[in-house]
């Protein structure tokens, strides 16, 4: 680990290799006097391990740190250069700091560079295994077109534990310089006090408008994406959104349950995911939380396969086009949805949802441009990829 500082910008420099066979060398960065830019230099060297070639690129990205490094907070997303993947040899990042951290935070933080010789996910955003089988999907007690109950075979796949976070996301857009259309239109959707409004200069990092940013928020879902959004990242970590039936698997289980957790809606006992209001739909702090929550905060109510917030949160987008009467013509065997139409199905209900909407078969959906700040997504992957 390589350390340089200087006391007059009050920066720290952490480099931290990924890998034993990624080295950055030679890091420098230089704090522009008077503004908000900061310079970072850096040069890595691939190692050779024994009987291995070495690689001739990396994914380097950049966080930063406003308590000294015990967390890593502070959003990141305003930078250009030699970020994302970059070739071996010498490498330079800019990054307008003033455009992403809140006044009391400019000029009071710590910075690392991380390398990895694999899309950049974050560590602890880990996968888990649904086996193979087949389970009973729809309800007979919900809306309509959430019946018939109809048998559904499954290949066995893999399904993101947690919705995919900020720091997922952000780490995406390092990587791509990816914007969003909520950027490009320069307005968005939030809702707040049971109503909605357009809202300009909201987009996923000023979720409810440019005077909200991702300061301490970063372990929270990403909101304000579209479905084509969802699917670009899913595409980049090497994944794919899960399918409608699957993701209803990874919720519901075999056993027919009614939320994640089994019977009894999140309010009773304790707190189970973060929902809204026990009648819709308002924001309500009941679960601790009256917006969004850091993924897997509700422990207690984790689904069968061992997924967190698969009620609650956020909406999830799926893969699956919207059609109302599909469930009576569905093949059983690995069901993708219709093959076209004008919505996206989104599951899971969210932090302003009631317990009606946080039910495992409940459908909920919309035009593949809508955004909003209570809508994000997870991934999946077949495991024969």
């Amino acid at each position: 680990m390589s350390r340089l500082s200087t006391s007059a910008a009050n920066l720290l420099l952490l480099v931290l290799p990924a890998g034993s066979d990624t080295v950055l060398e030679e890091v420098t960065f230089v704090l522009r006097p008077g503004t908000g830019w900061v310079d970072i230099s850096y040069t890595w060297t691939p190692e050779i391990g024994q009987g291995e070639a070495p690689a001739d690129s990396a994914w380097v990205t950049v966080e930063a740190s406003g308590d000294g490094g015990r967390t890593w907070d502070l959003p990141v997303i305003s930078v250009a250069g030699d970020v994302g993947r970059v070739a071996s040899g010498p490498g330079r990042i800019l990054w307008y700091m003033r455009a992403d951290l809140p006044s009391d935070q400019v000029g009071n933080f710590t910075i690392r560079v991380l390398a990895s010789h694999h899309e950049p996910i974050p560590a602890d955003h880990e996968m888990v295994l649904v086996a193979a089988g087949t389970f009973d999907m729809g309800s007979d007690r919900g809306d309509r077109h959430e019946a018939p109950i109809h048998p559904v075979t499954l290949d066995a796949y893999w399904i993101d534990r947690y919705e995919t976070t900020n720091r997922a996301f952000q780490r995406f857009v390092q990587s791509t310089a990816y914007e969003t259309l909520a950027e490009r239109e320069g307005s968005s959707v939030i809702y707040r006090d049971g109503g909605y409004s357009t809202v300009e200069g909201a987009s996923w990092w000023h979720p409810t408008g440019p005077d909200s940013d991702l300061v301490g928020r970063l372990d929270h879902p990403v909101v304000q994406v579209i479905w084509d959004e969802a699917d670009a990242y899913c595409r980049w970590a090497s994944k794919r959104l899960p399918t409608e039936a699957e993701w209803e698997r990874a919720a519901r289980g075999t056993d027919r349950r009614t939320f994640p957790w089994g019977e009894g809606g999140s309010h009773t006992p304790t707190a189970r995911a973060n929902a809204g209001a026990e009648s819709c739909c308002h924001e309500s702090a009941h679960d601790g939380f009256l917006n969004t929550a850091p993924v897997g905060s509700f422990p207690q109510g984790a689904s069968p396969a061992g997924a967190l917030d698969m009620a609650g949160n956020a909406w999830e987008w799926t893969g699956d086009h919207f059609d109302p009467y599909f469930y009576g013509k569905s093949p059983e065997k690995n069901p993708t949805g219709p093959v076209g139409g004008t919505e996206r199905i989104l599951r899971g209900g969210s932090w302003i949802s009631y317990a009606f909407m946080l039910r495992t078969t409940y459908r909920g959906h919309h035009t593949p441009d809508t955004r909003h700040n209570y809508s994000g997504f997870r991934c999946a992957r077949s495991q024969s990829d």
